[in-house]
């Protein structure tokens, strides 16, 4: 074989003079060396994955290092000490039946006309102001308590499913998750009802009033939901 060209001994020479660190030192001086010969220096590439094809191993080799997002009331929390929380330890759930199907209990989450008549526990009004009824929607509300307080409230709808899923992440005040799953069963429909906190020694101080308050929520929610079933089978 004969020998590379005078001039590409020069210009190794001359680049690997210009190239101090050792391992560069070799990497120029091969490419310059296939640069020499003819050959192409780049360096080969495995083939990219014909993402077109759907069995099931390339499917899967292609969608693995996707991260599934959480619920935000379904990831685990980080207490100060450095403990991950369960979200059972501070969360309030509960569920209850609705003699009514799924779309005509979500009918009474979507309109804000009606989610003031049972918003909150027994006793309380409200005048909503704002109800921008959409994932990243503002939600913005005054509730009037029996004791005669007004009581501003900021929440943002985090995700909404019709006649599936209600969820609001609330803002203002105590920062909690509250989900409500609507689920079709015979005769009609069960409810899940979660609020979730950030941490257990956020939770456990209000656990007893929180629980009530859900309750008497759960049923405020029912009897407006019956009773405007009952109206429109008249």
């Amino acid at each position: 074989m004969n020998s590379p060209p005078a001039i590409c001994r020069a210009r190794a020479g001359a680049r690997v003079a210009r190239s101090p660190p050792a391992l560069r030192q070799r990497r120029d001086r091969q490419v310059q060396r296939d640069r020499c010969a003819g050959r192409d220096p780049r360096p080969t590439r495995p083939p990219t994955a014909d993402k077109s094809v759907k069995t099931d191993s390339q499917r899967t080799a292609l969608t693995w290092s996707i991260p599934r997002q959480a619920a935000p009331d379904q990831v685990p929390h980080m207490s100060e000490n450095g403990n991950m929380e369960p979200v059972e330890q501070r969360s309030d759930s509960r569920s209850t039946f609705i003699a009514a199907t799924p779309a005509q209990v979500f009918a009474a989450m979507n309109n804000p006309v009606r989610v003031a008549r049972w918003w909150g526990p027994d006793g309380f009004k409200n005048t909503i102001h704002q109800f921008d009824f959409q994932p990243g929607g503002t939600w913005l509300l005054t509730m009037h308590g029996p004791d005669g307080k007004d009581y501003p409230n900021e929440s943002r709808f985090t995700r909404i499913v019709p006649s599936k899923l209600f969820e609001i992440e609330h803002l203002s005040g105590h920062h909690f998750i509250l989900s409500i799953e609507l689920k079709p069963v015979e005769q009609g429909t069960q409810i899940n009802w979660r609020q979730t906190f950030d941490t257990v020694a956020e939770y456990e101080p209000l656990s007893q009033f929180v629980a009530g308050a859900n309750q008497q929520n759960l049923q405020r929610l029912a009897a407006e939901v019956l009773g405007s079933r009952d109206v429109d089978a008249a």
